[in-house]
């Protein structure tokens, strides 16, 4: 009796808290008719609906469309307070040019309100094997860069305003489930939205972001209706080595799929107002809103944790013989997780057969983790393909190994070079052997400043390496991995606990192959990326290529604000960084070697303490701590 009514007590708080959350919410901004508020990829869909919304409620909408139609349709059936514009928010000039626009309309001393990232392409939903790399870039510059470039361009308005930027994302950004780019570039726009927030809290902006993330509904994306064609046309550009690993009767199978689209189809909502409504509302906290589906979100976890209140509660209540039973069990279970995980321990342990005869491709051999990894199998007699990207990394290599590793020239960011290094490997291999391991390692790192002082460019370079190389290097390489039922690795970091490898993962589930995929999140460790020995010099140069409005933003001795930022990061990664490079080596080799490795490796110990528990709590918990570690000398 007592427990139930602790949970009766504990359902009551989270009710009084919800509505309490919502009258905050609903109190909307003063003067919403002299606001101004870009929305991208108004043709259709959410956008369209959104801008007609706003319109109606007499606020200055500023409707960007792709298509000339898109434009007719809203001029026609919208008051003539609303203003549209062109736009392809995968074009720099095109982004540059409605930036422009939209500052000739503002009157002056007006900033931009608000901005909605809403324009988006949608992924291939058929098997990853049939999606090409061009595929993937063209989705990743719309869903992804796209809405880096829109918001880093107009930011400056926002500012003057103390504005909002609304970002759409979706559900499969956090569990993916569409393949050829999409659900990555959802997850990066998760991730950007993240660091904008942290941004403005570093800082002291009072400006705001939110992230949107709707479930299935009915929108120009999700049209089925060119799926099958769709289908058709990828199996057929597909290498003849990934058709030979399908039915010979492909046509059956590209039509089992097209009638599961349509079986999912029934789940599609047509009611858009939702999204629209919360599109409109915006989210008061900067927090992300999830429309339709909520089962993965952080808030689910937080309000599961609330609900575990009333146990302990409970528990205090409880005389000392059921208190000491409680305890039994407690121990119990505690028992069963150690022996779990000592079990888990000793089934990994067991290594694959032959090593000696397994081919492993390596990238990112100049230094760091991928150098130290290719001497290390080559210590222990496996093949080794190690792929720099430098002549000193190759030489280097070539150096201190066996002559058993052989070196090739690779830039993962250029597909010419990709395609290079498949012909070149299938040529290294011996007549009937297949690639064992690929391991996706070369990476660049990010600027660790003031994401304002960033540039699409800088932005894309990272991409293209980090994001897009993984994804071309292993679409490339699949054929010789399945045949060999081999391993494919890639590093990611405790930054971006969910990594791309989830889509190859699913994929290898659905078609049941013998293939594994493991991802690495490393913490701090003391590599080339990681040293930044001219990271004050990085951001003097950075501020001096910033719009004069961004500067304006911020202190007029720059070079005394700069080096407290410099001085500030330095001291954070002083005390986190280890040069230890070995655990992370040694989790690189388990993945490729252990007969049942694990899917994801966590490397450090400020991973285990600070970022994997901090990705389960709520943004109002996690953001003052991060920007107090990380941000500490950015406030203005």
């Amino acid at each position: 009796m007592t427990c139930l009514i602790y949970v009766i007590y504990a359902v009551l708080v989270l009710c009084l808290v919800k509505v309490l959350e919502w009258l905050i919410r609903s109190v909307p901004v003063s003067e919403l008719q002299k606001k101004y508020i870009v929305i991208t990829g108004c043709d259709s869909g959410f956008g369209n609906l959104l801008a007609k919304k706003l319109d109606q409620k007499g606020i200055h909408v500023i409707a960007c469309c792709y298509t000339s139609e898109g434009l007719k349709e809203l001029e026609k059936n919208t008051s003539d307070k609303l203003r549209t514009l062109h736009l392809d928010v995968s074009s720099h000039e095109s982004v540059e040019d409605c930036y422009q626009a939209v500052k000739k309309m503002l009157p002056p001393d007006t900033g931009l309100w608000g901005l909605v990232n809403n324009a988006g392409v949608t992924g291939f939903s058929g098997p990853l094997d049939w999606c090409d790399i061009h595929s993937y870039t063209k989705i990743v510059r719309v869903n992804l860069l796209g809405v880096v470039d829109m918001t880093l361009t107009f930011l400056p308005l926002i500012y003057k305003a103390g504005g909002r930027v609304v970002n759409i994302s979706s559900s499969y950004g956090r569990f993916p489930m569409i393949s050829g780019g999409y659900s990555e570039a959802k997850f990066g726009v998760e991730s950007f939205t993240d660091s904008l927030r942290m941004h403005f809290m570093s800082i002291g902006s009072k400006c705001k972001v939110s992230v949107l993330e709707p479930g299935h509904f009915h929108t120009a994306v999700t049209d089925l209706s060119a799926f099958r064609k769709t289908l058709i046309e990828r199996y057929s550009a597909s290498r003849r080595e990934v058709k030979d690993f399908y039915p010979s009767d492909w046509k059956a199978y590209v039509n089992r799929g097209w009638r599961l689209q349509h079986l999912l189809k029934a789940l599609f909502s047509r009611h858009l107002y939702f999204v629209s409504r919360d599109c409109d509302h915006g989210d008061w906290n900067g927090k992300g809103l999830a429309i339709g589906h909520i089962l993965f979100g952080r808030k689910s976890i937080w309000s599961l944790s609330m609900c575990m209140l009333p146990s302990i509660y409970a528990l205090n209540s409880l005389d000392s013989k059921n208190k000491m039973t409680c305890l039994m069990y407690t121990v119990y279970i505690v028992l069963a997780l150690f022996l779990t995980k000592l079990l888990e321990w000793l089934i990994r342990s067991f290594p694959v057969s032959q090593l000696q005869d397994k081919y492993i491709v390596i990238t990112g051999c100049d230094s760091g983790f991928g150098n130290l990894l290719a001497k290390k199998l080559d210590q222990k007699g496996v093949h080794v393909i190690a792929c720099c990207y430098t002549p000193e990394g190759l030489k280097e290599l070539e150096k201190n190994t066996s002559d058993k590793l052989r070196t090739l020239h690779l830039d993962v960011s250029s597909h010419e070079s990709v395609e290079d290094c498949y012909q070149a490997v299938k040529k290294i291999l011996p007549h009937d052997t297949r690639l064992w391991g690929l391991v996706n390692n070369a990476g660049i790192g990010g600027f660790t400043g003031p994401l304002d002082w960033c540039d699409i460019h800088s932005y894309t370079k990272i991409v293209k390496v980090n994001l897009l190389g993984v994804v071309d290097m292993t679409l490339t390489f699949l054929p010789l991995i399945y045949k060999a039922g081999g391993r494919v690795v890639n590093i990611s970091s405790s930054y971006g606990r969910t990594a791309t490898e989830f889509s190859t993962l699913m994929h290898f589930i659905s078609i049941g192959s013998p293939c594994k995929v493991s991802v690495l999140n490393p913490a701090h460790f003391l590599t080339g990326i990681s040293q930044g020995v001219t990271y004050r010099d990085t951001l003097m140069e950075r501020y001096s290529t910033c719009r004069p409005e961004v500067k304006a933003f911020y202190p007029s001795d720059w070079k005394a604000y700069i080096d407290k930022v410099a001085d500030a990061n330095l001291n954070f990664k002083n005390v986190l960084r280890s040069p230890r490079l070995d655990p992370v080596v040694d989790a690189y080799i388990h993945a490729l070697i252990s007969r049942w490795p694990k899917k994801r490796y966590t490397i450090g110990w400020d991973a285990y303490l600070i970022w994997v528990p901090f990705s389960y709590l709520p943004s109002c918990v996690t953001d003052p701590v991060i920007c107090h570690l990380i941000n500490s000398g950015r406030r203005i």
